[in-house]
């Protein structure tokens, strides 16, 4: 069936992608609003057209968009970028005009997908079955409770953490605004119709981006860029360039790759709104096409450089977020993804150590290393307060990584 999967996938002991007895599709009492709502938005075949409904319907898309675009996604899943507590509220609370429950569930089980992303702890991998990844996974009881990390990272925000729990407000309020505003014309023009529309964009992401489209970046997973996808979402639809350098504020890399969500968030940060946005560096930009591999790990090991001098041209350089590695470069070679065993085990055969950037799930350094065959390790920069032990490669850099 492709990379993607089949449509349906039912539970096989031996298929590591089967989903479970409890991750059927499910038709339980918390699954009817989403059917209702999708029956509701038929309501505007039924009202006559004028233009003023289509502007309704594009207000709350745009409005709800960028709150899962900006917010749910580049801000609270990859803090690419920085803001006030305000606005991180206004990202909230707009992300829940989309009915696609709270920011800290949604953020939460983000992170989880960038971490296992196509393997079969990947609760949303197309490989699961295409349905099951564009829609249904978001409907599983299974999934309902927020990750506790993410609300222990958030819980000095109690308004989050409302709106987090009371995220259905977000719907009702659109729904009863635009009722108040345009009538029965507007609530299925300006209510149900975008939430439905908005589910459907964001869903795109998980099922879509991970089958059609082209691939710049060798990356573990099976993401791909696709402009159609892009357009809808505002710049998501730049997946592949996302999984290879995720904590970029900017999708579309490149000044051809439209990204309306980069450009509003750039717009804010000349007022001042938002600030520190992350761009993807010269070496991801370079990858794509094909610098000297030298040249690659030379850009990627500033720090090293200045340590070691000219010798960390000859060390392999890896990144990673807990056991998953992400990049690995040297000047001989270069390849992509693995499990950090395996990469290490690799390139223990044929090199005396590794250098190694561990970051966490939020895209930053936690620690500069260099591990040595014999699996001790010189640490240039890491917390005073973490003690890591001796012993092999792999066990060192999984203590390191958390993972």
């Amino acid at each position: 069936m492709g990379p993607g999967g089949p449509l349906w996938r039912v539970t096989n002991e031996r298929d590591p992608y089967a989903r479970g007895p409890d991750e059927q599709l499910s038709l339980d009492g918390a699954s009817v609003p989403f059917y209702l709502i999708h029956l509701a938005a038929l309501g505007v075949f039924f009202v006559p057209f004028r233009w003023g409904n289509v502007g309704a319907f594009l207000v709350a898309y745009c409005l709800g968009s960028f709150g899962i675009m900006a917010g749910y996604h580049r801000y609270f899943s990859h803090r690419s970028y920085k803001t006030g507590r305000v606005f991180q509220f206004v990202l909230a609370a707009l992300g829940t005009l989309t009915s696609q429950k709270g920011v800290l569930w949604w953020s939460g089980h983000h992170r989880n997908h960038h971490k296992h992303s196509d393997t079969p702890e990947d609760i949303h991998s197309p490989r699961r079955g295409f349905l099951w990844s564009h829609a249904f996974w978001f409907l599983a009881p299974k999934y309902m409770e927020t990750s506790p990390a993410q609300l222990k990272e958030f819980s000095a925000y109690p308004e989050l953490r409302f709106l987090n729990s009371n995220w259905v407000l977000g719907p009702v309020v659109l729904c009863a605004t635009m009722l108040a505003l345009g009538g029965l014309p507007w609530l299925f023009w300006g209510g149900f119709l975008p939430i439905v529309a908005m589910w459907h964009a964001t869903f795109t992401i998980n099922s879509l981006a991970h089958v059609w489209g082209s691939r710049r970046y060798e990356t573990s997973d099976t993401s791909r860029n696709n402009p159609f996808l892009a357009f809808i979402t505002f710049g998501e639809g730049w997946h592949n360039n996302h999984h290879h350098y995720q904590s970029s504020a900017r999708n579309g890399f490149f000044w051809w790759e439209f990204d309306v969500t980069y450009y509003v968030l750039k717009a804010l940060s000349w007022v001042g709104v938002v600030w520190d946005l992350r761009t993807p560096p010269a070496w991801v930009l370079a990858g794509a096409a094909g610098p000297a591999r030298a040249e690659v790990a030379t850009d990627l090991t500033p720090a090293a450089a200045r340590v070691y001098g000219t010798a960390v041209r000859a060390m392999p350089t890896v990144e990673f977020t807990r056991n998953l590695a992400r990049h690995v470069a040297c000047p001989t070679e270069r390849v992509a993804g693995g499990t950090l065993g395996a990469v290490l085990e690799a390139y223990f055969a044929r090199h005396p150590a590794v250098r190694a950037y561990v970051f966490d799930e939020q895209g930053r350094v936690r620690h500069h290393v260099t591990v040595f065959v014999d699996g001790t390790q010189s640490r240039d920069r890491a917390r005073l307060d973490e003690a890591v032990g001796e012993g092999s490669v792999v066990a060192v850099m999984q203590a390191l990584s958390g993972g």
